[in-house]
């Protein structure tokens, strides 16, 4: 998915001890994580296949922590409320892990919008 791999796993995967930033992602000096813009995949009328609405951030961590068993930080605690906050600090083969389970489960065939 374009947004995955422009917004997530570029700044994840170039995180060699540096905070980098994507567009559509906020980035904080000497931070851990970044906090891309995913309010493409929540809002009024957003589901998930398999799964049901996805009205908030909120929903879409909880979706996420039991589809892919990746857990996320809903961004509306940081001020950033169309954002999830991501960490990376991990190993690159446990972001790499994450990521491509995220990929899985962010795939636009799951999704679709009630207008």
């Amino acid at each position: 998915h374009p947004l995955c791999s422009t917004v997530i796993s570029q700044p994840l995967r170039d995180a060699q001890g540096t905070a980098a930033a994507a567009a559509g992602a906020a980035s904080l000096q000497g931070a851990f994580y970044v906090l891309p813009d995913m309010s493409k995949f929540f809002g009024p009328g957003v589901e998930a296949r398999g799964y049901g609405p996805i009205p908030d951030a909120d929903a879409l961590c909880m979706y996420l922590i039991q589809q892919a068993h990746v857990a996320l930080v809903p961004g509306d605690a940081f001020g950033a409320p169309d954002c999830i906050r991501i960490s990376y600090a991990a190993s690159m083969a446990t972001l790499k892990e994450a990521l491509d389970r995220l990929e899985r489960a962010l795939q636009p065939d799951v999704f679709s919008r009630q207008q």
